[in-house]
């Protein structure tokens, strides 16, 4: 009983009541409409408030050593799902709280791989969020960056991407300094304990903590078509065109990373990451397709606490890819070996 009560205590003090009489994201009536009738009832959600969300305190961190993951892998849904007792209460954003939204578009290149589903019909109707994994610091400088993609589907939920440079963060401010992968680079026992207790708690969900899936893209295209054999990549890495990646300064400027991305990313019609593959483990980059701007970002309330991206699990990738497995393994074994280990960056 006192577990229990201490779950509710922490659930509390987590909850945002301010935002409590939105259409519901999620549920068969909501599945069933289409990416473009989704993305117009969820943008006047994220623009109708752009102040930022808060950044959870200590208090509310401890929740996430108390929840189920379960629900990032099952939720197919694009608001956050309930959970504890009845789903009492809503389950809140404790790392990548704070950001900033914006819609995009991905359009394929010609590439040799002809992968299946999103990746091969492109997205028209996509919400790319930029955010933080923890509060940034501004002496010395310091942000993990990381995005998450929702590409919305006719009649069906939507299909959700994620990718990270490092779990550790970078010491620049600028939040478009590096490439970013959906597979990050794993931990050793050198990395600082707190991260190492995170990584323990995201273990009890995946095997693979810091290897995103990307079946799940390859099984439904944007118009809701089933591939009964999804063709997918081992790993992608978001690579930043020049002028982004050249527009923030390293130090702190007097201005919150997500109001950095807003005056960076400021227009329609901008291909702001070209996409490439990684095959096969071990194997080339190959440049994909490219996320291309719809709108302008904005900060939002709606985005920093309402809004939902479902993980895929590795796990899931392997069932069709089992001989991945222990390329995989091996790889990431030796970035736990390499302290500090990083992926190389793309040139521009």
């Amino acid at each position: 009983m006192v577990p229990v009560l201490f779950t509710l205590i922490f659930a509390a003090s987590c909850r945002d009541f301010s935002i409590n009489a939105d259409p519901a994201l999620n549920g068969d009536s909501w599945q069933r409409q289409s990416r473009s009738s989704k993305l117009n009832t969820i943008w006047p959600l994220i623009t109708r408030d752009r102040t930022a969300g808060p950044w959870p305190n200590p208090l509310q961190l401890a929740e996430l050593f108390v929840e189920p993951m379960s629900p990032s892998f099952d939720s197919k849904q694009d608001d956050f799902p309930k959970q504890y007792i009845g789903g009492l209460f809503t389950r809140m954003k404790l790392v990548h709280s704070v950001g900033a939204v914006a819609t995009v578009r991905y359009v394929p290149v010609s590439n040799p791989f002809n992968y299946t589903g999103i990746f091969r019909s492109g997205s028209d109707y996509a919400i790319i969020r930029f955010s933080a994994a923890a509060a940034p610091d501004t002496s010395p400088p310091s942000v993990t960056p990381g995005i998450a993609i929702k590409f919305l589907r006719d009649g069906m939920s939507s299909g959700n991407a994620f990718a990270m440079y490092s779990l550790l963060g970078q010491p620049s401010y600028n939040f478009f300094k590096h490439d970013l992968s959906n597979h990050p680079p794993d931990l050793g026992d050198w990395a600082p304990l707190a991260l190492k207790a995170i990584k323990v708690k995201f273990s009890t969900g995946s095997t693979w903590p810091s290897f995103l899936g990307l079946s799940e893209l390859a099984s439904y295209d944007q118009f809701g078509r089933f591939e009964s054999r999804p063709n997918f990549p081992y790993r992608v890495v978001f690579h930043p065109n020049k002028r982004i990646h050249t527009a923030l300064p390293d130090p702190y400027q007097g201005l919150p990373f997500q109001n950095q991305v807003v005056k960076v990313i400021s227009a329609s019609n901008e291909t702001i990451y070209s996409v490439y593959a990684q095959d096969t483990p071990g194997a080339s980059l190959v440049k994909i397709g490219d996320l291309i701007t719809t709108s302008p970002a904005t900060t939002g309330k709606f985005g920093d606490v309402s809004l939902f991206f479902q993980h895929t699990q590795f796990e899931a990738d392997l069932r069709f890819r089992p001989e991945w497995a222990g390329p995989a393994d091996a790889e990431r074994t030796r970035q736990r070996n390499t302290q500090g280990f990083q992926f190389t960056d793309l040139s521009w």
